[in-house]
């Protein structure tokens, strides 16, 4: 049956309960919906998955292994193979083969403290967050906040992964438009990037030099509270602030 069927026999308009002489149950009397809420009903029910903001067809998380090769200046990985992380909302983050990456969107002031991006448990994170913090094609802030959630993916431990998110939040490159990168465009078109929003090339991204006890003292609010991501933001934002930073 279609789901507009399913929406009529529900609300009890279908058609009658007798049809070619066979009896067929009674379900009782008419439920009386107003007119709207039906129409609200069989208009969300009419929706595309993507529309609701999930995609039921698509894995979501890391598409297949990161195939790298070590380059000879020691603190470098080329992908080998196209490599593709699809995060909560089904959006693709993709690492072009050919990419070289090197760990760099991360403080490395943080790296003895955090540990290295491209030895640890959140290597696969980091490729996804150098490439995108190279390319800019998204805002800062969602470059980051998806770099959290592959650490989660990974099999990081939360209050672990929000640490390195710190990092990368506070001290971390940030820019002001997207970068009309040689890259093509998201090619669902569902996110809007440079050249389809007619915006210019943004000058280099920036960062903050890195300030150990400003990070300690929002590590150990998040060691303390555990708080979240949001909370964690704003927390950053202020600490950031009273230090006259950004």
């Amino acid at each position: 049956m279609s789901r507009w069927g399913q929406i009529r026999q529900a609300l009890a308009i279908g058609p009658s309960q007798r049809s070619a002489g066979v009896e067929r149950p009674r379900l009782g009397p008419p439920v009386r919906v107003h007119p709207l809420l039906a129409i609200t009903i069989a208009c969300w029910l009419a929706l595309p998955p993507a529309a609701l903001g999930y995609s039921p067809t698509r894995d979501l998380g890391f598409q297949g292994p990161l195939i790298v090769e070590f380059l000879r200046d020691g603190r470098s990985l080329r992908v080998l193979e196209e490599f593709n992380y699809v995060d909560g909302t089904g959006r693709d983050w993709i690492v072009p083969a050919g990419s070289v990456v090197n760990g760099a969107s991360i403080p490395r002031a943080a790296w003895s403290i955090v540990g290295g991006p491209l030895t640890g448990k959140y290597r696969e994170a980091s490729v996804i967050h150098d490439v995108h913090c190279e390319r800019r094609e998204r805002p800062w802030q969602e470059v980051h906040r998806v770099f959290y959630e592959a650490m989660l993916e990974s099999g990081m431990d939360e209050v672990q992964s929000k640490i390195i998110y710190a990092a990368v939040y506070m001290f971390g490159p940030r820019w002001d438009l997207p970068l009309a990168a040689a890259a093509p465009c998201d090619p669902s078109g569902e996110v809007p990037c440079a050249r389809s929003l007619g915006l210019q090339p943004t000058a280099a991204a920036t960062t903050q030099p890195f300030d150990e006890t400003l990070f300690e003292e929002v590590a150990a609010f998040i060691e303390g509270e555990n708080p979240s991501i949001a909370t964690l933001d704003g927390f950053a934002e202020a600490a950031l602030e009273r230090h006259g930073s950004w």
